[in-house]
């Protein structure tokens, strides 16, 4: 239900008894990134301090989260599909063939599964999603015991809201386009629309097999190294009953920000091991040269006996690796010619811009943010590739991308002794030094991605007075990167003590802040903001700082919180809060309108739609709020009052009935600014700008339940009376 620390991860693991084992994952993860597995309770410290920096690196939320681990068991994955009414499953597939928690080979549907539990998968899914009147092309994943039989329990792991790289081998088999339902869903249609309710389904014909090509070759210690470089040749295998989807073509230099995957092969026949086979045999057809793939390893896989015979669990290729790597090494069959061996260069070829986190986006378009040359060196301008006379270099020793040095320049390091992370294969490795000395230079920095062996920084060998845990106990757990610093900064600066001179033009003229009413409002600690780093879409004609400065939020406040925590439910106190903020100096930006319809006295306030005045026997407290004719809760106007209204004049955009007021010393104010619905007050929350904190009504509703102590529209009053007049 929420982050795990590493003490009740700690409690947790003991709880488990002998043979204990759990799962680290990301809260906000996806994708492998954030999880490790943890076979010994000594190990959880450094891999839940391992997971929660790869998250805060790939999600921006560090947060983790601590389950138990079932070595041997089956991931099954459903495929479905929902309008937001109906859900209908689209078949499994069997994704236990894995390496580091990420798939290699996905198989629909998962053969020799018992059919008692295929059903009971089938619709677990369909009832989770349902529940969640579920509406696009979705995943919801399993695990389950690959020693069980009929009755073999299983156990939800995650669902994914998105279509799956392994989407394909469903499409093979049932021949349904997934893409293309999951957009006409997005367009509004139905699943009976479509031809897609659950009766309407095609039951699979015969089996499929996907094969993930990644730039990468396995290690005998399970250990997976990125290659990367020019695809100098490119030849994907075609034919009947094939499928390749890739991205790859001769002269594509790699980029190692990327994925390694290149290409995904996909073979249909009409059983599980002729499918495999057709697979395999095309693996053993596809040309690529000029960097190392992982082709002969997933020949070897498909071939293996137990993969045949459907003996399969999610720490497979573990337990198998050795085995496996032996075929491949010994596997001979390929069904072309070479022209030339693989080969790699020094430089990655791209060096991600510390300065922009999409730079990655522009690869390949830019060569402000990207060297695309192969043999171009990935180290700063000026860099060396050889280092001072008398030092050795550090070899990066893999393919990745760097995300932290921890030594400068003059530093003493010991052999041992962490010097930098690296991300590879989404997940972070400590790069140490491999010899003590003093740190001449550094050729890397943050952000820069390099291929395996090339040089991280130059020592100088000598002795040293440091240890090899010296970095350990060096590092600060509470050191802040600088990129979250930034963005910290930014987050401050949006409050009223950053920003005193917009506060006094508000107390000048006796208002508060739009921050300072979305206090009032919220219950203590619900606030969750949202958009708070946006500013004016201007930036042809004014600098960033100008905007950041003067532009916060774009003059809108927006989050979620909740309001009377203590009287209603959860669901029912939250409510989305949005705030015009009138501190910015675009204030004038505001529409004006002066009128002299009936019932507002003209040049005394600016209001859209002033037609009414509040009934004679209504007083002090709520009034009745009425739909306008034939468009129920349509209610839409603005309202900026800066003078006392006499007669108790409010604003009605339709004259179809009274807002809100405070008629307390002869004033009345309008309730402010928008007001969009028709039965109960709540859930949307649009705070009044321009009214003094004495005179505020703050009403509008969205969908609603619950505001405060105004009870649903068209009571004769709210529950207490104050509640209308504290903001």
């Amino acid at each position: 239900t929420g982050p795990t620390d590493l003490a009740a991860a700690r409690d947790f693991y003991a709880s488990l008894g002998p043979r204990a084992a759990v799962m680290v994952k990301a809260l906000a993860g996806g994708g492998g990134r954030g999880m490790r597995p943890v076979l010994d309770i000594d190990d959880l410290p450094e891999a839940m301090a391992r997971c929660s920096s790869e998250a805060m690196s790939a999600f921006g939320n560090g947060d983790v989260y601590v389950e138990r681990l079932l070595p041997a068991a089956r991931h099954i994955e459903v495929q479905i599909i929902g309008d937001g009414t109906d859900v209908s499953h689209v078949w499994e597939r069997e994704c236990s063939i894995q390496r580091q928690r990420q798939k290699l080979i996905e198989i629909a549907p998962a053969p020799a599964l018992p059919g008692s539990v295929r059903i009971q998968l089938l619709e677990a899914a369909v009832r989770l999603a349902s529940a969640a009147e579920y509406r696009s092309l979705g995943t919801i994943e399993f695990l389950v015991d690959a020693d069980g039989d009929d009755d073999a329990a299983f156990a939800f792991i995650e669902a994914n809201a998105r279509v799956q790289v392994e989407h394909t081998v469903t499409e093979q088999v049932t021949g349904v386009d997934l893409v293309a339902t999951q957009l006409l869903i997005a367009g509004g249609r139905s699943l009976a629309e479509i031809g897609l309710r659950q009766d309407d389904v095609p039951d699979p014909t015969g089996y499929a097999v996907q094969a993930r090509v990644n730039l990468e070759t396995m290690q005998a210690d399970g250990n997976v190294r990125p290659s990367g470089g020019v695809l100098r040749t490119y030849d994907p295998p075609a034919g009947p009953g094939l499928r390749t989807d890739g991205y790859g073509y001769a002269g594509y230099a790699t980029n190692p920000a990327y994925d390694s995957l290149v290409a995904k092969v996909i073979g249909h026949g009409p059983s599980f091991e002729a499918a495999a086979r057709r697979t395999a045999r095309a693996l053993a057809e596809f040309r690529v040269e000029g960097v190392d793939t992982n082709l002969a390893f997933l020949r070897a896989l498909l071939g293996h006996p137990d993969v045949l015979a459907s003996q399969v669990h999610t720490l497979f290729v573990e337990e198998n690796l050795r085995a496996v790597l032996a075929t491949a090494e010994s596997d001979s069959i390929a069904r072309f010619v070479s022209t030339e061996a693989a080969s790699s260069g020094a430089g990655a070829g791209a060096s991600v811009s510390s300065a922009d986190p999409l730079a990655v986006l522009a690869h390949g378009k830019s060569e402000e943010s990207f060297e695309t040359s192969a043999t171009s060196s990935t180290r700063p301008p000026g860099g060396a590739a050889v280092g001072p006379d008398g030092t050795v270099a550090l070899p990066a020793p893999l393919q990745g991308t760097v995300i932290s040095v921890s030594v400068s320049i003059g530093d003493e390091v010991a052999a041992g002794q962490p010097v930098l992370v690296m991300e590879s294969m989404k997940m972070e490795h400590v790069v140490s030094a491999d010899s003590s000395g003093v740190v001449r230079a550094i050729g890397v920095e943050p952000g820069m991605a390099v291929y395996e062996g090339s040089a991280l920084l130059h020592i100088e060998e000598g002795d040293v007075s440091v240890t090899a845990d010296s970095g350990l106990d060096a590092v600060d757990l509470d050191v802040i990167r600088p990129d979250l610093a930034e963005v910290l900064e930014r987050h401050e600066f949006l409050a009223d003590d950053a920003r005193p001179a917009a506060v006094a033009r508000r107390r000048k003229t006796g208002h508060r802040t739009a921050r300072e009413n979305v206090t009032q409002l919220i219950d203590p600690g619900s606030w969750v903001e949202y958009g708070s780093g946006v500013v004016a879409a201007q930036r042809t004609r004014r600098s960033v700082d100008d905007l950041i400065e003067n532009t916060p939020a774009d003059g809108m406040i927006s989050g979620i919180g909740a309001v009377n925590g203590d009287s209603f439910d959860e669901d029912a106190a939250q409510a989305v809060i949005m705030a015009y903020d009138y501190t910015g100096p675009w204030t004038q930006n505001t529409p004006s309108l002066d009128t002299t319809a009936a019932g507002c006295a003209p040049n005394t306030h600016q209001c859209w739609g002033c037609s009414a005045t509040l009934p004679a026997a209504v007083t002090d407290h709520h009034a009745p709020l009425h739909a306008s004719p034939g468009a129920p809760g349509n209610y839409n106007f603005l309202c900026d009052i800066d003078e006392a209204i006499p007669g108790g004049t409010v604003c009605d955009p339709w004259g179809a009935g009274t807002l809100g007021w405070d008629s307390a010393g002869g004033d009345s104010v309008c309730v402010n600014p928008y007001i969009l619905a028709a039965d109960r007050v709540v859930d949307f929350y649009t705070l009044g700008i321009g009214v003094p904190a004495s005179k505020l009504v703050l009403g509008v509703g969205f969908y609603g339940r619950a505001f405060r102590n105004v009870g649903p529209i068209g009571s004769a009053a709210p529950a207490a009376t104050d509640g209308l007049h504290q903001y």
